[in-house]
């Protein structure tokens, strides 16, 4: 987004807005006022440009306003890192936790909705409540089904795998086949093969 646009999409609901509204709408109206009480073509001319410049801005506004009505920006999520862990005695022993960077203007609502594995099995049943949000720390302590992100932040999500199968080292020579994420992200979809 441009810097003109950013101010606008600023300036627009606030009191700034409506000040520039009162303010440009009277000159308008003191600038017609004047054009038909002008005496001189000098001053009439002057006054015409003038009208027909804010006329201009305020066509350039509604058509400005209609093309970017329902353009939500699409959430952007970068895979930052990947751990393997394995936690002997944990429901989940064998665990590769993803980290991943909400790189969006805006904050993100993010859920996990599904992992299709690949050539790792994983550990049955597949939790839901896997995700965790970094502020200096990881948190909640116990992982989340859904987190809010805001732009920026990092966040992280584990995926179990099968101990009895696999091992932490197999599962590092097989990155980039273990199976497929996909994460959903104000309800947008995103997918990433891990």
């Amino acid at each position: 987004m441009g810097f003109w646009p950013e101010q606008w999409k600023q300036i627009r609901g606030h009191a700034k807005w409506e000040f520039i509204r009162i303010v440009f709408g009277g000159g308008v109206l003191a600038t017609a006022y004047a054009l038909f009480k002008a005496t001189t073509i000098y001053w009439r001319t002057q006054i015409l440009l003038f009208v027909l410049c804010a006329l201009g801005f305020a066509v350039i506004t509604l058509l400005q306003k209609r093309g970017t009505k329902g353009e939500a920006e699409l959430p952007v999520l970068t895979v930052v890192s990947h751990e393997f862990t394995n936690d002997a005695g944990a429901t989940y022993p064998l665990k590769m936790r993803v980290q991943f960077r909400n790189d969006s203007t805006a904050c993100v609502s993010v859920r996990v909705t599904s992992f299709k594995e690949g050539l790792a099995p994983m550990q049955h049943p597949f939790p839901v409540s896997v995700l965790q949000v970094s502020s200096g720390k990881w948190f909640p302590e116990s992982p989340a089904d859904q987190i809010a992100v805001l732009p920026g932040q990092l966040f992280r999500v584990w995926i179990g795998f099968d101990a009895t199968s696999t091992d932490k080292n197999k599962l590092q020579q097989l990155k980039g086949r273990l199976g497929t994420l996909t994460l959903t992200a104000n309800n947008q979809p995103s997918t990433f093969s891990l």
